[in-house]
């Protein structure tokens, strides 16, 4: 699938055979070194690819993810990777931590343990099958051009289109979070980085928080 958004940019579809080393590439250039928590922990990209490669192998293939191509050259500059959720298989960052001795590791794998074991989003919003927005980046050169607003519109499109009736994110930076707020994604989670002595803050620029946040994307049944 490949869509024309812009004279200069097209989205498309995102593979694991065809797409993994560009993915890594703008996830690790862009995403590690510009992310708020990532920024407050002092994380070497280096150290944490491999971690968070499991969770990116696991977005691609699920066929429901999406980046942008600025035509001109068919670079990779900005995506959405997602995973869909179910009851039995309900997390989308749970990586086994394994042996490591990474400091950055053990305290991502921490947060991530907490924020998605707190809510139950499956029995919250009584459903079955979840669109998890995992993974939002774009590359800093094209900022400013509505390219996460627009990954994030297609992506609700696909969950629908393939049967999920949430769609649910882990918003761990300002940014990202205005553009789920205005998209009337609701706020069930907050997980503050402040009073952390884990954190820098100063760091993390104006981010203070994750949100989780959740939109229905169909009529949800009572429960």
């Amino acid at each position: 699938m490949t869509e024309s958004m812009q004279s200069d940019i097209s989205i498309c579809s995102l593979k694991e055979d065809t797409d993994l080393p560009e993915v890594s590439r703008l996830f690790k250039d862009a995403f590690l070194t510009n992310e708020p928590t990532c920024r407050a922990l002092h994380v070497v990209p280096e150290e944490v690819m491999d971690w968070y490669t499991v969770v990116i192998k696991a977005c691609l293939s699920s066929g429901l993810s999406l980046g942008a191509r600025d035509t001109s050259s068919n670079a990779l500059v900005a995506m959405m990777l997602n995973k869909v959720l179910t009851p039995k298989q309900n997390s989308t960052f749970g990586n086994p931590v394994g042996k490591t001795t990474n400091k950055q590791i053990l305290i991502l794998s921490e947060i991530f343990e907490e924020v998605e074991n707190t809510v139950d989003i499956f029995t919250k919003y009584n459903v079955e099958r979840v669109l998890e927005l995992g993974i939002l980046t774009v590359d800093p050169k094209y900022s400013g051009k509505g390219l996460g607003k627009r990954l994030v519109e297609k992506s609700e499109e696909l969950a629908l289109n393939n049967g999920c009736q949430l769609a649910n994110v882990q918003a761990s930076n300002i940014a990202t979070q205005s553009i789920f707020k205005k998209r009337n994604y609701e706020t069930y989670l907050t997980y503050s980085m402040e009073g952390k002595p884990q954190f820098d803050l100063k760091a993390a620029g104006d981010t203070t928080c994750w949100l989780m946040m959740a939109k229905p994307l169909v009529e949800l049944p009572q429960g």
